[in-house]
């Protein structure tokens, strides 16, 4: 997903907006063989919570001291922030600048939901 980053990208971010592509798993099987129908695959697209940053509106930062994302960063927002529109295959979400709740420092990370019924200690 980071190349989309590399690409021209065809939404432009307006005033503090971001716009992320949405990082979705090209797996289609679960890990017990069961494959997903292309609908339930839609749908967990449009439940993602983290993307890569592919433009910066001119106003973003302006209530921060700095700069603490860039374009090619992925980074996390709440699930249901923003608005999705999908653009030759990749779904855009504009969120704000102020929902971004964490920049991945690493590169290859794996991120993972939590199963369901797991407790925080």
């Amino acid at each position: 997903m980071k190349n989309v980053a590399n690409k021209k990208c065809p939404v432009k971010a307006p005033n503090y907006k971001v716009i992320v592509a949405l990082e979705v798993p090209p797996e289609l099987k679960t890990a017990s063989g069961i494959i997903m129908p292309q609908d339930l695959v839609e749908r967990e697209r449009k439940g993602a919570d983290y993307g890569v940053v592919v433009d910066i509106g001119p106003e973003c930062f302006r209530d921060f001291k700095e700069k603490w994302f860039k374009i090619g960063d992925t980074i996390g927002f709440p699930r249901y922030a923003g608005l999705d529109k999908k653009i030759d295959g990749v779904t855009y979400r504009s969120i704000n600048d102020v929902e971004v709740c964490f920049v991945l420092e690493k590169e290859n990370v794996s991120i993972e939901e939590p199963k369901n019924g797991s407790k925080k200690k």
